[in-house]
């Protein structure tokens, strides 16, 4: 029997130190698997009999898993990944603005101002107006397509919503997969599922780059995910969230079920929502207003001013065919204008030769006589009593608006749409560089180019430069602000994931060292079972068995 019962502790010490050999073999093998935790042979004695020992067993392969730093990181996770998709997108709006550079916004409003004033050297040239046109088409197709590819932008963040939600719900979808199989393979406390926690976990980590939430594992051995007290994943239940138009024309972040919105403190999904419906659209509604504001106070000037056509002739650039307001009875009053300082009133239901003919009735005054080219309205000096033609007054927008007589130099009204005028680009002399029309007259563009220095954005508190370059200076405050928080984020991360990785992570060196440690029991134990099979076989020589 004593004999026996050595055998069988050979047999178990073999069995026991190959066990943990194979624990080993299974850390070396997954040392560059991402979310592997490694596992410990955890060696015990076997029941004695009385007072003797009957050998070794593997009670457990125990994984090496420190909970509270796995806690930290995932409450971590979640602010670093906001911050670091805010800043991600920040440098992409830089790229866009592309400050300072010759093609920026800014050298080329600044382009914009000196055409003015070298046309106000020279008011007559044809050189300076046609680089006066080229410099206005240039900043226009900055604004313009500065605007439309930071839309472009925001949509594309948009879809990067919708991405993130759908890559979130297969995250859950697969925890509450690894629920049930866990719980399963160790129902009845036998069984610890190691590699499938970490499979778990590892998902777990990466649900925290997506979105802040709370878990607990229960006591059947699954983990119960919540955002803010909505729960998200239970056993294998999940709760699904969808994106759905919002009332700003993006999509909102809903649960499926309820379909009210889900509520995000941190986590990428809340950066890239932020950086969708705040960063993108402060950026845009500040071009908007340098844009309109831009328009709105060189088109007054431009206006009162008077073109090279002044003088001689001024054709109007819009075809007039039909009548003024056809959906009021004829006869009321529709607007007035005014002719070097004469008032001609116009009534609804006037079409072109009606206008014609109460322009020509005050010639005598205005010095001005009208005609028509085609369907357009011309005016030209009256040869009794010649004079400038110098539109004085046009409160109602008719000579801009109805007729093109005068010419806005922009049109548009922001920066999503702002363009030069048809007029200016098709006829130079449409420049109104003068205000009285006289040769050499050069006040209305210096007057245009003065707006350079005047308050007059933002409700009168910034110049066009300054307001443009506080633009510049938020964009720069708020991407330096976005790296930094990130970077303290990612400090702390990278400390804590140092810290799990010397605790969980697999080191070569050490498992080397427990290869030789129960290498070399296995060689003493195969040793220990020869030496009690040769003692056996001589016990039963002797006996004559």
């Amino acid at each position: 029997m004593e004999g026996l019962r050595s055998l069988e502790i050979g047999i178990r010490a073999i069995r026991a130190q190959r066990e943990a050999l194979h624990t080993i073999g299974h850390n070396i093998a997954n040392v560059n698997t991402p979310g592997f935790s490694r596992q410990r042979a955890i060696l015990t004695t076997t029941l004695p009999q009385g007072s003797m020992g009957t050998g070794v067993k593997v009670q457990m392969v125990q994984r090496i898993r420190h909970e509270v730093t796995d806690f930290y990181i995932r409450k971590e996770t979640p602010t670093f990944n906001q911050w670091k998709a805010k800043f991600e997108i920040m440098q992409q709006v830089e790229v866009l603005f592309n400050e300072p550079s010759e093609a920026g916004i800014s050298n080329t409003l600044g382009e914009f101002w000196d055409a003015w004033a070298d046309l106000g050297n020279n008011p007559e040239s044809g050189a300076a107006r046609a680089n006066l046109r080229e410099q206005a088409r240039t900043l226009c197709e900055g604004l313009s397509s500065l605007y439309g590819t930071l839309k472009d932008l925001q949509a594309n963040i948009d879809q990067q919503v919708k991405s993130e939600v759908e890559f979130l719900n297969s995250l859950t979808q697969q925890i509450g997969n690894l629920n049930q199989e866990i719980e399963k393979t160790e129902l009845g406390g036998k069984e610890i599922a190691n590699d499938l926690r970490d499979r778990r976990d590892y998902l777990i980590d990466g649900l925290s780059e997506s979105i802040n939430f709370t878990y607990r594992e229960m006591d059947d051995n699954t983990i119960r995910i919540s955002i803010f007290g909505q729960l998200l994943v239970s056993k294998s239940k999940i709760a699904e969230l969808m994106t759905e138009g919002g009332e700003s024309g993006y999509l909102d972040v809903r649960w499926k079920d309820s379909g009210e919105n889900v509520i995000m403190t941190d986590g990428k999904l809340k950066g890239l929502i932020d950086a969708r419906d705040q960063i993108i659209p402060e950026f845009l509604d500040s071009l908007d207003n340098l844009a309109s504001s831009l328009i709105e106070e060189v088109n007054y000037l431009h206006r009162r001013g008077m073109g090279l056509d002044g003088v001689r002739e001024i054709v109007g650039w819009k075809d007039f065919a039909g009548v003024l307001d056809p959906d009021v009875d004829p006869g009321e009053v529709y607007g007035s204008f005014a002719i070097n300082g004469v008032e001609i009133e116009l009534a609804a239901g006037d079409d072109l030769d009606a206008i014609i003919i109460k322009i020509n009735a005050e010639e005598s005054n205005t010095g001005v006589t009208a005609s028509k080219e085609g369907d357009r309205l011309v005016l030209q000096p009256y040869f009794d009593n010649p004079k400038t033609i110098s539109i004085t007054d046009d409160p109602d927008g008719i000579m801009r608006e109805d007729l093109g007589i005068l010419a806005d130099f922009f049109q548009g009204s922001g920066a999503d749409d702002i363009s030069l005028n048809d007029a200016i680009i098709n006829d130079l002399n449409k420049i109104a560089a003068s205000q009285s029309g006289a040769p050499g007259d050069n006040s209305n563009a210096l007057a245009i180019n003065q707006l350079k220095g005047k308050l007059t954005v933002d409700e009168g508190t910034s110049t066009f430069g300054d307001y443009y370059s506080g633009i510049i200076g938020k964009l720069g405050v708020e991407t330096r602000q976005s790296s930094h928080l990130k970077s303290n984020k990612e400090l702390l991360l990278t400390t804590l994931e140092d810290r799990r990785q010397s605790i969980c992570g697999v080191s070569l060196d050490e498992e080397t060292t427990n290869i030789i440690l129960f290498q070399q029991a296995y060689r003493v134990a195969v040793a220990f079972l020869k030496t009690v099979n040769d003692m056996l076989d001589i016990l039963t020589t002797s006996m004559g068995v």
